[in-house]
């Protein structure tokens, strides 16, 4: 049995050693050498963790998979979607429904990647 290679895994082998910058709202996350990226499971949801390297030493920075990626190799762009409209295809009854059950709920209006795309530069 092999495993297959999928889009965004393709996409992140050609930065490797390059310096990479995590940014969220034209805010800067994070920042530093991008060393390494795996694809793990945390309680049940799917998340990809950049191995960073800042100054001496490796920040493992976990983000939740996407839903959609889009990649702009010529300006050293990648885009990953985490909007309400992505996951449900502009279905407005949809969008509506999960906006409507989330709501009042701290935890998903809080985190930062909700309802949001995170830029990733490589130089």
């Amino acid at each position: 049995m092999s495993v297959e290679e999928n889009y965004l895994e393709t996409i992140l082998k050609k930065y490797f050693q390059k310096n990479i910058s995590l940014i969220i709202d034209g805010e800067e996350l994070k920042s530093g050498l991008f060393m390494l990226y795996a694809l793990t499971i945390y309680s049940n949801n799917y998340y990809i963790e950049f191995h960073v390297k800042r100054d001496k030493k490796t920040d493992i920075i976990k983000i939740p998979y996407p839903f959609k990626a889009e990649e702009y190799e010529k300006d050293g762009l990648l885009y990953l979607d985490y909007r309400i409209s992505t996951l449900c295809k502009n279905n407005s009854r949809l969008i509506n429904k999960i906006e409507t059950a989330t709501r009042n709920i701290s935890s998903v209006n809080d985190n930062k990647f909700y309802n949001k795309i995170l830029e990733i530069q490589f130089t």
